[in-house]
């Protein structure tokens, strides 16, 4: 439910973030709570059961995509890891028929043909096809 039909969080806007438990999640999330009267953060981590984290996405007013893999024990965990986020934030948006702003953050790798890069691309492209 976006703050517009929550009152638990006033006006504030509701900022989904996924990856709160990385370096740049946890660090973001500390910033956001500095700003109570506008911001709610609601952080999601690989630990975040996936109905709760769908919850989640579908109440967000905006969503921040920092989650992703950069050190798999086997490179083959690389495209699994970073398009699974993105393909949860599809998956409950669409089937709730909600739009609100995604911000992605992807890598300057993305385009280095290694295979942390090219699944940094395809998580890319995933988004940019379903932003349309």
């Amino acid at each position: 439910m976006s703050s517009a039909h929550n009152p638990a969080v006033g006006n504030a806007k509701i900022v989904v973030v996924l990856g709160a438990g990385g370096f740049v999640g946890k660090n973001l999330m500390l910033r956001l709570a500095e700003r109570p009267a506008e911001f709610h953060g609601i952080g999601l981590t690989r630990s975040t059961p996936s109905e709760v984290a769908t919850r989640a996405l579908v109440g967000g007013d905006v969503i921040i995509n920092l989650a992703g893999v950069n050190r798999p024990q086997d490179d083959g965990d690389f495209l699994p890891g970073n398009a699974a986020p993105v393909e949860q934030i599809i998956a409950a948006l669409s089937n709730a028929g909600r739009a609100v702003p995604v911000i992605h953050i992807s890598s300057s790798r993305a385009v280095d043909g290694t295979p942390y890069g090219m699944s940094k691309l395809a998580a890319e492209q995933m988004m940019l096809a379903f932003a349309g």
